[in-house]
Parts: structure tokens; C-alpha cells; sequence
């Protein structure tokens, strides 16, 4: 069970998870997606079959926690927003779909299966993300360095994505869990640390919704200082 706590309104929601879907190539400009595509087969990536892709993985897998185990050198983190679909309608927060960037080349599924997927607990109703689009921005960090940034609009709407998954025979019951795609590193390549910091914000009310973590190598017992998680 997840509690949830919706910025600006002192309130909280229980939510307990029940599926968990991640979406992929869901950029706005489709001929985006289709360079992308090119430049990931150049990796060795697989074409995908379908555009927006859905991958649905294992739901224990979604985490809060501040610390995940994880291969620091050879996976890495990018923001993403996050669809919680509770009883009182759909909830936006932030998260981070932590992936295996060796699997990736093999298999896309096996990679997004690989990691942990972390959000943070602070979500507010997709119908604000809908009224605000315009004034949003993705960011992240990784170690202290800027890793990537650009305007939520990179991305289809929120909505956009919800039926492109509807079309496909997928359910938006309570309980499930999608996370929406993410926006390009801002030197177009991949990158690897123990620290990865992103966010949502809105660049008029510089109020964020942000997910932290440090990464834990596999076998290892010597944590990183956490990080605050309170929004700005």
C-alpha cells in the first residue's frame, strides 16, 4: 500500500497497487520516435512492433524507497511521469523507470524487468497536469550534473497514451500503474552514477513533483547519504 499525498491540498490517498505498465516511445513528434528507433537498432535495440510500445512487468517491482539495488554500470534511471489510477480518478506523479542497459540490447522486456521502478509520493490530479501542460518541464540529474530536460509537451498527452493502451485491450481499472515515457538526455546519450534526482515542474509556480535515489551495487552494504524528497 501506497500513501499518496496531494501537493497543494494537505490531503493524502491510499492507493494500492495492482499493475504495473510502462510506455515507451510516446513522444508527441512521431518523426521523433521513429529517429529514436533508428538510433537505438545502431545499439543493437530491437525495432519495436508497435508505437507507443507497452511493457507490463512485475508490480512489485514499483518502490518509494531512497535506496534501490542496482548495477550503477550498466543501468540508469530517466524521469517519467506516472499515472496512478485510484478509485477517485487518475493521479499524476514522478517517477524513475530504472532499466538494464546491457539486457536492453537483448531483450527490451527483460531490461524494464531487470531494475526497480521508483516514484515519489507526491502526485496532483491528471485534470491540473491537463489546465498546466504548457508551463511543465521534465528534468533530471545524474550524480550533480543536469541529464536531461524539456517541456512535458515532448511527450503525447497523458490521455493520448491511455487510449493508444485502450486500443491495444488494456484495462484502466483501479490499481494500475503506467508510467508515460520519458524526454531525450540533453547530449543524446546515455549516461551512468549512484545518484539520479528527477522532477516535474511547473516553471510559473516553481512548485515539483520529484523522485531521488542512490543506487546500491549488488553485494554491497555502504549506503550514499539520502537525499530531501520534499517537493521545492
Amino acid at each position: 500500500m501506497l500513501t499518496l499525498r496531494v501537493l497543494g491540498q494537505n490531503s493524502t490517498v491510499d492507493f494500492e497497487p495492482r499493475r504495473l505498465v510502462i510506455a515507451g516511445y510516446t513522444a508527441r513528434n512521431q518523426s521523433h520516435v521513429m529517429s529514436h528507433i533508428r538510433e537505438l537498432a545502431l545499439l543493437g535495440v530491437a525495432t519495436p512492433e508497435q508505437v507507443p510500445s507497452f511493457y507490463a512487468v512485475p508490480v512489485g517491482l514499483l518502490t518509494t524507497e531512497h535506496e534501490i539495488v542496482a548495477d550503477w554500470q550498466r543501468s540508469s534511471g530517466e524521469v517519467e511521469p506516472v499515472i496512478f489510477f485510484t478509485e477517485g480518478g487518475p493521479l499524476v506523479g514522478v517517477g524513475s523507470d530504472h532499466t538494464d542497459r546491457e539486457l536492453e540490447a537483448t531483450s527490451i522486456q527483460m531490461a524494464k524487468e531487470a531494475c526497480p521502478k521508483v516514484v515519489g509520493v507526491h502526485v496532483i490530479p491528471l485534470s491540473d497536469i491537463e489546465r498546466t501542460e504548457d508551463q511543465l518541464d521534465l528534468w533530471s540529474q545524474l550524480e550533480a550534473a543536469p541529464y536531461q530536460c524539456a517541456p512535458f509537451t515532448h511527450l503525447m498527452r497523458p490521455r493520448d497514451v491511455i487510449e493508444a493502451y485502450k486500443s491495444r485491450g488494456g484495462q484502466c481499472e483501479g490499481g494500475l500503474v503506467m508510467f508515460l515515457g520519458t524526454v531525450p538526455t540533453i547530449d543524446g546519450r546515455l549516461a551512468f552514477g549512484r545518484r539520479f534526482r528527477g522532477s516535474l515542474v511547473n516553471r510559473t509556480t516553481q512548485t515539483a513533483l520529484q523522485v531521488n535515489y542512490v543506487l546500491l551495487k549488488p553485494g554491497s552494504s555502504n549506503l550514499l547519504p539520502k537525499q530531501d524528497a520534499e517537493p521545492l
